[in-house]
């Protein structure tokens, strides 16, 4: 079993493969400058090594170097931690979509220290840094696999957190009826407002409901979007 290490930078094709005009090289991790920094030269004279001076989430203009050739007039991007997808410092390069350009482009980011990602591991360091939940983690798998556009909506609800937040409020609701519950039962003499068994009923079946709504809708999605 694979332990997760933030030290490890890794590195994917995040486009389909395959020829097309576009085609881009993510890394994400402690070394995602550095490595950018031997792979990358911009084109201003302005800041030709020195990646940490790039402007955080900003596109730029220059060449990808391979062998200590330029191989491809590039995009790059540098999105420093944690305003990232995965909470880490990240960076993009968006090439043109040869598919030997980008073997290339991937081959020299392994050289200069980094690893190929595991599918889905992107998702996962967005996990385990706190930047989504799991039922957004979920949502991204749907999005892309939507067939419709109606599925890939629904789903983008979810990624933004209109599920979670929707199970959130009926979790506060039942852990507050729960608490209240055993306040009567543990304290009986204190004088606590008692709670009457119709209202224990109403509050539950009200959780119920929210939970049942919850499991429909997530049926309707993982329908629409299969």
């Amino acid at each position: 079993m694979k332990i997760f290490c933030e030290e490890d930078t890794i590195v994917a094709v995040s486009t389909a493969p395959g020829e097309g005009a576009i085609g881009i090289l993510r890394l994400s991790g402690s070394s995602s400058f550095e490595i950018l920094s031997n792979i990358y030269r911009p084109l201003s004279r302005k800041n030709k090594r020195n990646m940490e001076a790039l402007k955080s989430h900003k596109l730029q203009l220059g060449h990808l170097i391979i062998g200590g050739n330029n191989i491809d007039r590039v995009l790059a991007c540098i999105m420093r931690a944690p305003r990232t997808y995965t909470g880490e410092d990240m960076v993009e390069i968006h090439c043109h979509g040869g598919p030997a350009i980008l073997r290339a482009a991937l081959e020299e980011a392994v050289k200069n220290g980094a690893r190929c990602a595991e599918p889905g591991e992107f998702t996962k360091r967005a996990f385990l840094h706190g930047r989504i939940d799991l039922a957004q983690a979920e949502s991204v798998a749907e999005i892309i696999k939507s067939k419709c556009i109606a599925g890939a909506k629904m789903s983008l609800k979810h990624l933004e957190g209109e599920f979670s937040n929707k199970l959130e409020k009926i979790l506060c609701k039942a852990r507050d009826l729960h608490a209240e519950i055993e306040v009567a039962l543990d304290f009986p003499e204190e004088e606590v407002p008692p709670l009457k068994n119709k209202d224990i009923v109403k509050r539950g079946q009200e959780i119920l409901k929210g939970l049942h709504s919850i499991i429909t809708q997530s049926i309707d999605t993982r329908w629409v979007t299969e």
